[in-house]
């Protein structure tokens, strides 16, 4: 996980030079600041406005520290100490716990088109400025994750999705990709009609 914080510092003093999407994982976005100065400016400033108010969230989909300690509840995301009491606790209260957040965490919505993470509430991309379409669920032809239709991209594997012709299931009357052997939405086997 990065810091907000510390990528909102990197922004202000050092995004000319693109180190805050270095710092992020945008390493592409990073080589074009570098190379033009922070496209002369405006890059720059943007940056430091969608990182401030959250919508330029880390490459690999991972929310920033503070927004996970505010989403558990148990740090305080300026002081950055424990806000609940303190617990005697076993390990089994610790497993208990590991076993609450692991069960919390949720596959980020991703850009259809770039595959960048989509801040919580936002219906564009930071990244490419897509809007984002209400997604229909389907299955990754790769790891078989269930995951948006309209997604390029796969949020467990990060494979592309290839869509070439599709295909009618006859026994649900869904469409799906040519890709698949079997309907992602009901399980039946192809059939030619």
């Amino acid at each position: 996980m990065k810091n907000k914080t510390v990528a909102l510092v990197l922004s202000v003093l050092l995004g000319g030079l693109g180190i805050d999407r270095f710092y992020l994982g945008y390493t592409g976005m990073g080589m074009l600041k570098l190379l033009t100065g922070g496209c002369l400016g405006v890059l720059w400033i943007i940056d430091i406005i969608f990182i401030a108010q959250g919508k330029l969230q880390p490459a690999d989909g991972s929310p920033y520290e503070e927004d996970a300690a505010k989403q558990n509840g148990n740090q305080d995301p300026f002081w950055g100490y424990s806000t609940q009491p303190a617990h005697s606790g076993t390990p089994q209260g610790v497993k208990q716990s590991v076993d609450n957040i692991k069960a919390q965490k949720t596959v980020p919505r991703r850009c259809q088109n770039c595959g960048a993470a989509l801040s919580d509430g936002s219906n564009f991309c930071g990244s490419c400025g897509t809007k984002y379409v209400a997604p229909t669920t389907t299955h990754c032809a790769k790891c078989g994750a269930e995951m948006e239709e309209s997604d390029s991209f796969c949020p467990v594997c990060g494979s592309r999705q290839e869509k070439k012709a599709e295909r009618l299931c006859i026994y649900c009357g869904k469409i799906f990709s040519e890709n698949y052997a079997f309907c992602p939405h009901c399980g039946k086997g192809y059939v030619e009609p």
